[in-house]
């Protein structure tokens, strides 16, 4: 028993020695390793806020240099101002109007989208300090405000050089500040969100449009004042930077000014989002610490049994028989789960195939109708009525082509996505699909330009309807993402065991990073979604599935702003 308890002081003293060494241990690579999580918060959170701050404050910093050059050219011939300031508006889709006015504030001449603006068109906002600073010499945006129809608007005043030192007469351009709000909807930052303020604190920029509106005050925030006041990037890291969001969530926010007028990006995360790694990193810590703790819980334990060895070797096999035991439950609950969830993606695709089912059928009536009523089989309509008729259907079809999608992808993945093979000619299939999409291509001022195909291009074994559903996806890519003035061409390329069908445009293309994703189910690049916020990233998806299945194979080159080639190539199968 004497020795029993000597045994137990010495492991006694080795645990607490133990215990100390591991605290130290830790201490000397969590702190460091916290410290550099919220600094890659930090970092990730200012090179999204610099991306915003960057686009607004060139957008609107180009908008001032190009107006100042109209002033110019305004005090340089006063004839062409109507023609100039047409060229304004052209030129830059923030702004909806301009205006010369005189220095009594009344309006001489006025220029907006629809015509020309009528005298008290900038009567309440000619006399706020903007105009003022501009009678000084000073160009200047004035505050937000929100029009009429909700929307945010400014004004930038820019004086009209003379020789002097008055100025006489001042240029007022008003600006939608919404038609920002695609640049602070596009990062990719989770459950988080970006938000604009004013040199005043209030909200003028968020990608809730009901926030806009409500005006939010947010200048008690000491970040704010960091920003706004002391014109500082705030960096997430100081402890006066967090705050309460007003749904009542602990924040990680970072802001940076934006020095052409004085406003503020505010990118904010949730809290537990955005430092998620401190969380993982304390408990890898604890769990350690636990682990080494119980590794020498169970030695000591095992020296002490060592003085009764007979009883220890019971023991010993008595935790491997539970040990087993429980091995063997743990796989056959795995097992089951593993079942369960077998069980839930087949319920999932089958309410997604039913669900798609049950949709197209209202849509197709509804189609039917607007048919029916732009026919003029229910009598004449209005021009008023048309368009909203043809605006129907047009969103109609758009359901439709998304539920079509959406059954594609459900038949795909059940392995119910049936295919036909028949030995037969590609060239029919390629000459139903081009008439289909040249009004396109003309409405849309985009040449389609088609290669002959090669005379002697064999027969291939292939399902025909999905084949064109390839090449119409490919078209409509093409031309969809291509500017006016570009070009799409289609080309047939004839080898010896392929037969290979190219489409190529000079689009936007798509970034490099994202090319290898391009293909992945409900994927668009980010840049297309700028450019076109319809889509639903299926197309391609099912297109690869269907050149997959025929044995062939798909690809894709494309450059950022020059361009894409999508191809795809089928095997040559000779007549048995």
């Amino acid at each position: 028993m004497q020795h029993l308890r000597t045994i137990l002081a010495r492991q006694g003293i080795f645990f607490v020695l133990t215990v100390l060494g591991l605290i130290a241990i830790n201490a000397a690579w969590l702190v460091p390793t916290l410290t550099n999580t919220r600094v890659s918060a930090s970092v990730f959170a200012l090179t999204v806020a610099e991306r915003i701050q960057s686009e607004i404050n060139d957008s609107l910093e180009n908008a001032l240099n190009d107006t100042v050059e109209v002033a110019q050219e305004v005090s340089d011939e006063p004839q062409r101002t109507t023609t100039a300031f047409r060229n304004l508006l052209r030129h830059h889709a923030i702004f909806t109007s301009v205006a010369l006015f005189s220095r009594s504030g009344k309006e001489l001449i006025g220029v907006d989208r629809s015509g020309s603006v009528g005298p008290e068109k900038f009567v309440d906002q000619s006399r706020n300090a903007s105009f003022y600073l501009a009678l000084q010499g000073t160009p200047a945006f004035s505050p937000p405000f929100i029009s009429s129809n909700g929307e945010p608007y400014a004004t930038l005043t820019i004086p009209v050089p003379k020789t002097g030192l008055l100025f006489d007469q001042v240029i007022i351009v008003e600006l939608n500040v919404q038609n920002l709000l695609s640049i602070i909807r596009s990062p990719n930052i989770g459950q988080g969100h970006a938000y604009v303020l004013d040199r005043d604190g209030i909200q003028i920029l968020h990608p809730d449009l009901a926030k806009i509106i409500q005006r939010q005050n947010f200048s008690s925030r000491p970040i704010v004042t960091k920003v706004l006041v002391d014109g500082v990037i705030a960096d997430g890291l100081a402890p006066d930077d967090e705050y309460i969001n007003e749904d009542g969530k602990d924040t990680f926010t970072v802001g940076m000014p934006i020095p052409v007028v004085k406003w503020g990006v505010f990118v904010e995360q949730p809290r537990a989002q955005a430092l998620a790694g401190e969380r993982q990193t304390v408990a890898i810590a604890v769990g350690t610490s636990l682990l080494a703790i119980i590794i020498f819980l169970v030695i000591a334990r095992s020296t002490i049994k060592l003085q009764q060895l007979t009883e220890e070797q019971t023991r010993l096999l008595l935790e491997n028989d539970q040990s087993a035991k429980m091995l063997v439950r743990r796989d056959m609950e795995l097992s089951g789960a593993n079942t369960r969830l077998l069980e839930i993606d087949k319920t999932k695709s089958e309410f997604v195939s039913v669900a798609a089912h049950q949709l197209r059928t209202p849509l197709t009536a509804l189609r039917w109708s607007y048919h029916a009523l732009l026919d003029g089989d229910m009598g004449p309509l209005t021009e008023d009525q048309r368009k909203i008729m043809r605006d129907g259907l047009h969103a109609t079809l758009q359901m439709i082509t998304l539920i079509n999608d959406l059954l594609n992808v459900a038949r795909i993945e059940e392995g119910r996505f049936g295919f036909t093979f028949t030995l037969q000619p590609l060239e029919p299939i390629i000459a139903a699909s081009i008439p289909r999409f040249e009004k396109i291509a003309r409405d849309k001022a985009v040449t389609l330009v088609f290669q002959p195909t090669p005379a002697t291009l064999p027969l291939l074994l292939l399902d025909a309807e999905k084949i064109s559903i390839v090449i119409d996806n490919l078209l409509d890519n093409a031309l969809k993402y291509t500017t006016p003035g570009g070009t799409v061409t289609l080309r047939v390329t004839n080898g010896k065991t392929k037969v290979g069908i190219e489409v190529k445009d000079t689009g936007i293309g798509i970034p490099k990073d994202q090319l290898h994703r391009i293909f992945n189910k409900f994927f668009r690049a980010s840049n297309a979604m700028l450019l076109q916020t319809s889509g639903n990233g299926i197309g391609l998806y099912v297109a690869k599935n269907i050149v997959e299945t025929h044995g062939g194979d798909m690809f894709v080159e494309s450059v950022e702003g020059k361009g894409s080639i999508f191809s795809f190539m089928l095997p040559v199968k000779e007549r048995s």
